[in-house]
């Protein structure tokens, strides 16, 4: 719980919040549900939280990644390759092996990353939402 406030900077950083949505991370208390209830690993330098990832265990052996991110100045140098490669030893040591991650469609960050970690475009499901008057 300690970590939540640093978390939400990171989190904060450009590229990482949606366009639709731009400079809005979710609450705190958001955070502090899912690092309760989730699975959470924090990287640090010098016991400064420099990068996150967080996920929440579904039912069977699914794992939704909800979010990650590096501090914007240390990106590049293998601290997300690291956090991604122990959040799936972690999970899987939980039993969790099918991970679910979703990016807007018109965040190219997101979508690039992903993609570097090994997702692959889902083609399974289509896709409904109906969105708060704010975000049309």
């Amino acid at each position: 719980m300690s970590d939540v406030a640093a978390i939400r900077r990171i989190a904060n950083a450009p590229g990482l919040t949606n366009p639709g949505n731009a400079g809005c991370v979710p609450h705190t208390e958001w955070f502090k549900v899912q690092v309760r209830g989730g699975i959470l690993l924090v990287a640090t330098r010098k016991t400064k939280v420099v990068g996150f990832i967080m996920g929440e265990k579904l039912l069977g052996t699914v794992v939704m990644v909800w979010m990650m991110g590096v501090t914007e100045k240390l990106r590049g140098q293998g601290i997300g390759k690291a956090l991604m490669n122990a959040f799936h030893h972690e999970c899987t040591k939980q039993g969790k092996n099918i991970f679910v991650a979703y990016a807007y469609a018109k965040n190219p960050v997101i979508i690039k990353l992903l993609k570097k970690y090994g997702f692959n475009q889902g083609h399974l499901y289509y896709e409904f939402i109906k969105l708060p008057k704010s975000w049309k």
